[in-house]
């Protein structure tokens, strides 16, 4: 975590120890955390951003509140993303050779496959999936294949989250894919063959 922050409709405001000082004019109900949060009772997650007191990727959660006396407010914790990008950076999966992005409603990148995509355009990191990348959003688990700019293939796959409004994309490239395909439909046949 970040920092914390809960600010009241009447201008108080309350900050985890973390944040030592805040820009001038700073005021809690111009937010848009805070904004979002009063317009729903659910909590409200935001797209990856650039914090600007911390200069570190970061996403924020928000939710309203009522203080005892009945002043409506609303509380944001906002937690780093370059520490899960760091840790989805090493998760690759070194059998298929594959590589995972979270990508949000807006097309940028929540979480990458390495760490220094965090918050930047999935189109800009990944131009060759420009034509399918509103494919990517509903093709539901769906084999999709591209060509990069080296002429190297690779198929793709993506799943809606079910409670938020990205997709998580994961790609392999084609040469493995094809391969584990063969080597599965040998198998089968295979098989096939035994039982008979």
């Amino acid at each position: 975590v970040i920092q914390v922050l809960i600010g009241f409709d009447d201008g108080t405001l309350y900050t985890s120890k973390s944040v030592t000082s805040l820009p001038d004019g700073w005021y809690a109900p111009d937010r848009p955390w805070y904004k979002n949060a009063m317009l729903t009772d659910k909590p409200v997650l935001s797209n990856p951003y650039i914090d600007r007191i911390t200069e570190t990727p970061c996403i924020s959660v928000s939710f309203k509140i009522t203080a005892a006396d009945g002043t409506k407010g609303a509380i944001c914790i906002d937690y780093n993303l370059s520490v899960l990008s760091s840790i989805l950076d090493k998760s690759k999966d070194t059998e298929l050779n594959g590589f995972i992005n979270i990508i949000d409603s807006d097309g940028n990148i929540v979480l990458g496959s390495k760490a220094e995509y965090t918050t930047k355009s999935f189109i800009k990191i990944l131009p060759y999936y420009a034509d399918v990348a509103e494919q990517l959003k509903t093709s539901a688990g769906a084999p999709i294949k591209v060509t990069d700019d080296k002429g190297n293939d690779w198929i793709s796959f993506s799943n809606k989250t079910s409670d938020f409004d990205w997709y998580v994309l994961y790609r392999i490239p084609g040469e493995t894919f094809f391969a584990t395909q063969v080597a599965n439909m040998i198998k089968s046949l295979i098989v096939g063959a035994i039982l008979t």
